[in-house]
Formats: C-alpha cells, sequence, structure tokens
C-alpha cells in the first residue's frame, strides 16, 4: 500500500473528508488495522529472511512523504531546534550570573479544549489547543 499514494491517502483519510465523528473512528479503527496487518506482514518477512523488507519499507515511506520534508524542516526549525537554542542560550547565561531569564519567567493558563475540539490522530484522540 505504501507503494500506491492514492491507496495510502483513502486508507490514511479519517472519513473521506467529512467530519463525522463516528465515521472518523471507524475510518481510524480501519487505518489502525491496516497499519498492523502490514507491520505483521514486514515482521514475517523480516523473520524469514528477508533482510530487505525493512529496506523497501523504508524507501517507500520515504518516496510517499517525501513532498513533506520541507515543512517537517520549517516545523522542526522554528519548534525543536529553537526550543534547544534558547536552552543552550539560557545556560550561557546562567553560567555568567545572568538570572535575567529566571525574573522574566511567566506562568500561563490554558483552559481545558472544548469537547467538540477532539480530534482523532494517529494514536487516538487529540486535544486541540489553540496557542494563539
Amino acid at each position: 500500500m505504501l507503494a500506491d499514494r492514492s491507496a495510502y491517502g483513502a486508507a490514511a483519510a479519517l472519513a473521506d473528508g467529512a467530519h463525522v465523528h463516528a465515521a472518523g473512528e471507524e475510518a481510524a479503527r480501519r487505518r489502525r488495522d491496516l497499519a498492523v496487518e502490514g507491520f505483521h506482514d514486514l515482521r514475517r518477512r523480516f523473520e524469514s529472511g528477508d533482510r530487505a523488507a525493512l529496506d523497501d519499507f523504508y524507501a517507500a515511506a520515504v518516496r510517499l512523504k517525501s513532498d513533506r520534508f520541507d515543512e517537517w524542516e520549517r516545523r522542526w526549525r522554528a519548534g525543536a531546534l529553537a526550543s534547544a537554542e534558547r536552552t543552550g542560550g539560557h545556560l550561557a547565561a546562567l553560567r555568567a550570573g545572568d538570572l535575567t531569564h529566571l525574573r522574566d519567567a511567566e506562568l500561563h493558563h490554558r483552559p481545558a479544549p472544548a469537547p467538540g475540539d477532539r480530534r482523532l490522530g494517529m494514536c487516538g484522540r487529540l486535544d486541540v489547543y489553540d496557542l494563539t
């Protein structure tokens, strides 16, 4: 299925574009079942001596998602990398005796999302927070 972009897209969709929660849950279960089935097939191939099975899987996944790499890099640079760099700056400041970032710290509270703001994700339901 990974070799066929349209078949993968259809399997990965939660409800054929509809936002009907029940349909989305059923689609999520189908997607989960397909993923488990694919994992078992991959495992059988590998355990039976087909050591290229995992490389084939990785190569198919890369081909399937290669159009997303730029977006993923932007998110990484703006998120995890930027946070790590800020942490490095804070550590350097602490080493120099500069406590400014500690004095400037703030506590923020976000209310829990409304029940209607829950979405289905790859690993279950997601609570969606508005951070603007």
